[in-house]
């Protein structure tokens, strides 16, 4: 009887250490679940004019890396016109139930008398002339006006898109200068760009483009808020491309957010600038700054200008 008490209460200690661990292992998904996480992840690579290498690789890591902070996540690679814009506005209609969405882009994309245009597959050949652009490309606008649909008041939008010029000399009038178009983005916002004006995302020469090699680490980060995992990337891709590419972000959040819940709750070493010559007003920048630069075309993303 003695003998019979033993072994029972052996395998209760083992039933107890075996759920002891599985629910220590299931501590960091735990604590990102409080509401539902919906993600869209979109890798176009395939284009006909200047294919690039790393867009596949970039969004099935982003994909990867988002599965493990909590979200559900669809991830689709070389879209079309008509796919593409199906998978976003059936995103929009699934964030209605609530919870946090992401949208994540990573192609090409330009921009053009103020609006800002990603490329889908098979759009280039039929963009012979700016105006074009409305009818066979995907205006970020259209991605902001489904999230901003669906109400579920917090969405992220990544946009890690032009990483060459695909339509250099393509037009008489020429590119003229690089530039940045203002997005409006709706409350409750906030979109993250892979670099600044005058300058273009590098698609990388190893697996992953620079920013999403520091996105993906970043966002595993325990407790820090989102606008300072952003801070972080920047400052790292800054430092591995000397300063070559600069990302910024523009929030117009109403609330907290953390990828690893809860907020606060980790103290680790604050990523310090670059040990590079870097202008005083560059190297750290709050919401409101780069915001207002954004309105004077001083900091802002990697879009292409294409002249009227």
């Amino acid at each position: 009887m003695k003998i019979s008490r033993i072994i029972f209460n052996g395998n209760k200690m083992k039933l107890f250490t075996l759920w002891f661990g599985l629910l220590f292992g299931l501590s960091l998904q735990t604590s990102v679940l409080a509401e539902q996480r919906l993600a869209l992840v979109i890798g176009n690579q395939n284009y006909q004019r200047d294919p690039l290498d790393n867009p596949v690789n970039d969004a099935q890591d982003m994909t990867k890396v988002l599965r493990q902070v909590g979200f559900q996540v669809e991830v689709l690679y070389n879209l079309s016109l008509e796919p593409m814009e199906t998978a976003i506005r059936n995103f929009g209609n699934r964030l209605k139930s609530g919870g946090v969405g992401l949208f994540y882009f990573s192609g090409h994309g330009v921009q053009y008398q103020g609006q800002n245009y990603l490329f889908p597959i098979g759009s280039m050949p039929k963009i012979t002339a700016p105006g074009h652009l409305k009818h066979k490309t995907v205006n970020v606008d259209y991605v902001l006006a489904a999230l901003e649909g669906a109400n579920n008041g917090l969405n992220i939008i990544i946009l890690d898109a032009c990483r060459h010029n695909p339509f250099k000399g393509l037009f008489r009038s020429g590119l003229g200068n690089d530039g940045l178009a203002l997005l409006q983005a709706p409350s409750g916002s906030l979109i993250a760009y892979a670099t600044g004006p005058n300058t273009r995302a590098l698609d990388g020469e190893g697996h992953n483009s620079p920013y999403v090699k520091y996105l993906q680490r970043e966002i595993l980060t325990p407790g820090i808020s989102i606008e300072e995992m952003f801070r972080r990337v920047r400052v790292a891709v800054m430092k591995e491309t000397n300063q070559q590419q600069e990302p910024g972000y523009y929030s117009e959040l109403n609330r907290p957010f953390c990828f690893v819940e809860p907020c606060g709750t980790t103290q680790l070493p604050v990523a310090q600038p670059p040990s590079l010559p870097v202008a005083d007003d560059v190297v750290w920048l709050t919401d409101k700054v780069f915001r207002d630069r954004l309105k004077d075309g001083s900091l802002g993303p990697e879009m292409v200008i294409i002249p009227a």
